[in-house]
């Protein structure tokens, strides 16, 4: 298992498709998903902040404006794919505040009937990046009682069910940001340990009278159905950890791009199977959820050849070119005549 999975981008990969598992059956382990992503957000960011944008003319500036060009072109097309599409009884009211979240992702979290659900974490990533550097100081200073406060914090406000805003999440991110910023490293020992951990834990909730903490809906302990995430995510974080220190080809680069893509592109095949077999039994359905994970992985990889990877080219270079290299941008080192001052 750990062989199979130990590339960072097909983590991802299947970090993603456990979140769309979630949305087409009662397992609720997304959320787990959800915040292992934001932990390994927080160690990718704080890796680049500290190899590349803090290197670059204007930092905070050229690291907002990459990750938003990162971000919004998927976006943008999905969400107004599910606008034009509509479906009945999933339709939103066009609101002020639905067509600035659909801009900027900002607020979409606080959207009382999102037309793209997943992308409710979009809005918290997007907080995440206005306070990287905040963040990566925080990492760097006072890591363990920046833990302790955060991680006290996140656990009340998902027991209490607070709104979703960054500061319920924050302890996921600096997890991730204390490890990249320490450099800590998980042996194949606790990897294999983690990731074996996890599939056990599942399995006994499921197997126990206490199932209603992982299946959605069922049961007196549906209502700790988040806390129980939380404990399942620090459980697979020690492999998630490994993964990020593993090699990555261009298959598995590719992977962790399509991660991305399939994370919100599986909410309008969801509620395409939703529809069409909804009612059906369990044999009879699988059929159908077949072909809603394998149409979500076609099209998401012909978004990422033909729009995503693109984009995502055109940015590298932007951010490549704001690079400074002894007072100069790269740009600058490559055409030694040109005049603009390095700000």
């Amino acid at each position: 298992m750990i062989s199979v999975l130990k590339g960072p981008g097909l983590f991802r990969l299947t970090l993603a498709i456990l979140v769309f598992a979630h949305h087409i059956s009662r397992i609720a382990i997304g959320q787990a998903a959800v915040y292992v992503f934001f932990a390994l957000s927080g160690y990718w960011v704080t890796t680049m902040w500290s190899r590349k944008y803090s290197a670059t003319r204007q930092p905070y500036l050229t690291f907002l404006t990459s990750r938003l060009w990162r971000v919004l072109p998927v976006f943008l097309l999905i969400s107004a794919g599910m606008l034009l599409w509509r479906p009945e009884g999933h339709t939103s009211a066009i609101t002020p505040h639905l067509l600035f979240s659909q801009m900027t992702m900002l607020g979409y979290a606080l959207l009382r009937a999102p037309p793209l659900v997943p992308a409710w974490s979009l809005d918290i990533e997007l907080q995440f990046y206005l306070v990287t550097p905040l963040v990566v100081v925080m990492a760097a200073r006072w890591p363990l009682a920046a833990i302790a406060a955060t991680g006290t914090f996140c656990a009340t406000a998902v027991c209490l069910g607070w709104p979703d805003t960054l500061p319920k999440y924050l302890v996921f991110f600096l997890l991730g940001a204390v490890a990249s910023d320490r450099s800590l490293r998980a042996s194949p020992a606790a990897a294999l340990a983690s990731i074996v951990g996890f599939v056990l834990v599942v399995l006994f909730v499921l197997a126990s009278p206490w199932r209603g903490l992982l299946l959605g809906g069922s049961g007196d302990h549906h209502a700790l159905t988040p806390l129980a995430n939380c404990a399942l995510a620090l459980t697979l974080l020690p492999f998630a950890l490994f993964t990020v220190t593993q090699p990555s080809g261009k298959a598995d680069a590719a992977a962790g791009d399509l991660s991305y893509i399939v994370y919100l592109l599986h909410w309008p095949a969801a509620l395409w199977l939703a529809m069409v077999a909804a009612q059906l039994p369990t044999l009879q359905r699988l059929p159908y959820a077949g072909l809603a994970v394998g149409g979500t992985l076609a099209l998401g990889l012909v978004i990422w050849a033909a729009y995503d990877r693109p984009i995502n080219r055109l940015r590298a270079r932007w951010v490549a070119s704001r690079l400074v290299t002894d007072g100069r941008t790269t740009a600058q080192v490559m055409a030694p005549t040109a005049t603009a001052a390095v700000s």
